[in-house]
């Protein structure tokens, strides 16, 4: 807090409360309200100084550098500490994976030995080197002409060796642009270096044209991926194309990981992304429930029961449907919204590649997809570290919960390793016992309550105990996309977004496997 008279008084106040002996509830109501006052007069010098920046900008003055802060204080959202660390791994000697390519012998000059010195083998010593060069081809095509059909018949090019770049060139511009994650600008300076003649918009010629054969590869990567396992994780970060803010959704197991990048942040565009063929819709009984616990008018459903006619829809034929149940194209945009989804849902699920068990974090767009949805506990665990008491009684109270929290934790690790009937009803138990005190810190208080009504997600490893307990994978994935976003800032195009992801899918599946 910047006040420093409003900095002092609270410090006395702190200091007197925790000497005199007064009522508890009186105390604690006190002191919680004292920390709501804390914490919005910080919120409110936040907001005030921004709104004073915005200010003098309009004015021409200069404003204060945007500095991000250093990590520190209510800044360290990470629980690594607080949770037991694997042991490190123990290295070992590459050489033995080394190629040899050629072989030489060295020899000693013998005038320079001692007269003594006798032969006692050879010492095999690997120095690794590359050499980056050109290899141009200037193949000579045989020519035929045909008098009669006033046409000349060239001997066609080696597939791969279209355009006036060939396969290996077109293949490192690939690589160091996803793999390497290098600039366009870059690439053209090492290739320029290394004897090739080639500018940077025919290096983005040559990432974003003529990739249906990479696109159906990452197809068949996430088709397979999906069939690897019962469960999938799944996250997103932000994107750009163009300028204009996207989401990059990462679906990921042990086996291999996809990029998707989409338009919107809506449970709709994630079940688009995950049905991979065209989307359907069905309306059976699945559809209807999801209907009515997305909130959707009760007579709108007795509407669909009777007037769909057949089981299953496509985009036409539901639009149709829709515009039949909402003529005015300007209204009912949240109950057109809760149809689309919900028999989209039905549908997807009954796909051959529909995922049973979904492990996230806990954005909405997430929910009700699958059948079965696990939320991440460390993910859960920052909503705790984000709280930031003045006073010392609370930090000590959310101390004290944190390392219970993560104690928790450990015993469901352990749990997964040896799975038992007693075991998991007193873990079920144990959980309600922790999720269901009361501290007196109402910030932990809530929190608290909002941890437990996810009681089901987050035990769900408890039913099923070879499911992850965290979402790790998905966000590690996730860092692949922001170190692209940081380096590439955006694509300029819907095709250079697609194969971004593409080329993304194909070379971090390829780094797991």
């Amino acid at each position: 807090m910047k006040d420093k008279k409003l900095t002092s008084l609270l410090s006395d106040i702190q200091e007197q409360a925790s000497k005199e002996k007064l009522a508890p509830e009186f105390t604690n109501n006190s002191i919680n309200a004292l920390e709501e006052f804390a914490g919005k007069v910080e919120s409110l010098e936040d907001e005030n100084q921004n709104l004073k920046n915005e200010l003098n900008k309009l004015k021409g003055v200069t404003t204060p550098p945007d500095v991000r802060a250093q990590t520190g204080k209510g800044g360290d959202h990470s629980s690594i500490g607080l949770r037991k660390k694997k042991p490190s791994k123990k290295g070992g000697s590459k050489k033995k994976h080394v190629k040899i390519d050629k072989t030489e012998k060295v020899t000693i000059d013998k005038s320079k030995l001692p007269t003594d010195a006798k032969r006692s083998g050879i010492k095999k010593t690997i120095i690794q080197d590359v050499i980056i060069t050109t290899e141009n081809i200037e193949f000579h095509r045989q020519m035929y002409f045909s008098k009669s059909e006033n046409k000349t018949y060239i001997a066609p090019l080696p597939v791969g060796y279209e355009g006036e770049y060939g396969p290996s060139l077109k293949t490192w511009v690939k690589t160091l642009y996803s793999a390497a994650q290098v600039t366009i600008d870059n690439i053209a300076f090492v290739l320029n270096t290394a004897g090739s003649i080639i500018s940077p918009a025919t290096i983005s010629r040559i990432i974003t044209n003529n990739n249906n054969e990479l696109h159906d590869e990452k197809l068949d990567i996430v088709k397979a991926g999906i069939k690897s396992t019962p469960y999938q994780h799944l996250d997103d970060t932000s994107g750009r194309e163009c300028g204009t803010n996207c989401y990059v959704n990462v679906l990921t197991n042990p086996y291999y990981t996809a990029y998707f990048t989409l338009k919107s942040k809506s449970r709709m565009s994630v079940v688009e992304m995950l049905s991979l063929d065209d989307v359907s819709y069905i309306f059976d009984g699945l559809s209807f429930s999801l209907m009515a616990t997305m909130g959707l008018a009760n007579k709108y459903i007795e509407y669909l029961k009777l007037h769909t006619s057949c089981l299953r829809y496509l985009k036409n034929g539901i639009e149709e449907l829709l515009q039949n149940l909402f003529p005015d194209p300007d209204k009912h945009h949240k109950s057109r919204k809760i149809i689309l989804e919900a028999t989209s849902i039905s549908s997807y699920q009954k796909s051959e590649y529909a995922i049973k068990y979904l492990i996230v974090d806990d954005a909405p767009q997430f929910k009700l997809i699958t059948e079965y949805l696990g939320l991440c506990w460390i993910h859960e665990g920052r909503h705790y570290k984000k709280l930031n008491p003045y006073f010392d009684i609370n930090k000590k109270v959310l101390k004290q919960f944190i390392k219970n929290f993560w104690s928790f934790y450990e015993l469901l690790k352990d749990y997964k390793e040896e799975p038992t009937q007693e075991k998991k009803i007193e873990l079920n138990n144990k959980f309600d016992d922790i999720f269901s005190q009361k501290t007196g810190y109402k910030d932990l208080d809530r929190q608290i309550a909002r941890t437990l009504e996810k009681k089901e997600q987050l035990l769900l490893v408890l039913s099923y105990p070879w499911l992850p307990i965290h979402n790790n994978p998905a966000e590690l994935a996730a860092r692949f996309q922001a170190r692209n976003r940081d380096i590439h800032y955006h694509t300029m195009s819907s095709d250079g977004t697609e194969i971004k992801d593409t080329l993304a899918t194909i070379t971090m599946t390829a780094k797991k496997l």
